[in-house]
């Protein structure tokens, strides 16, 4: 590996996936020896992202929306749920009540986001509800994890952060 990570429309470089996930920077000469946790993190991200997109993809076939939209959508979901993570981070003891309140948490904006699409051909409410309970339902508790997840589904989806 050359430090760049490679996909059909994207280079991301390790530094930058560091900086975005909050991951350490190792020196130059220990990354070339070592793998980075970074690299472990996003093999596991990878995974779950698959899984994710397997279990939410009726959703696509349910309510036909551009790429293009459900991917700006779930960049704004990836920016509240890192907010929402710091805002509840208290109940990380409490898996189920954590994820209730960061479903709560992000669904307003991502509500309001498809609201404001008059390309989908659905009941926006319904469509943004349904996303973003089947993604937030999925999505791994850890704010590193999730963020991670999260590139890697714009990736699948085949757009850059």
């Amino acid at each position: 590996m050359n430090g760049v990570v490679e996909s059909d429309n994207n280079l991301l470089s390790h530094r930058e996936i560091h900086v975005a996930l909050g991951i350490p920077i190792p020196n130059c000469e220990k990354a070339k020896v070592m793998p980075t946790k970074y690299d472990a993190t996003m093999k596991e991200a990878g995974e779950v992202a698959t899984k994710l997109m397997k279990e939410c993809v009726h959703l696509l076939d349910k309510y036909p929306t551009p790429i293009s939209t459900i991917a700006d959508g779930m960049k704004m979901l990836c920016d509240d749920y890192a907010t929402c993570h710091d805002k509840h981070e208290g109940l990380t003891s409490k898996p189920d009540e954590y994820r209730k309140e960061l479903i709560k948490c992000v669904q307003p904006h991502f509500l309001k986001f498809y609201k404001s699409r008059p390309e989908l051909k659905h009941d926006p409410e319904q469509v943004g509800k349904e996303i973003s309970e089947c993604v937030m339902d999925h999505i791994p508790l850890s704010k590193n994890m999730g963020m991670a997840v999260g590139k890697w589904i714009l990736k699948i989806l085949g757009h850059s952060e």
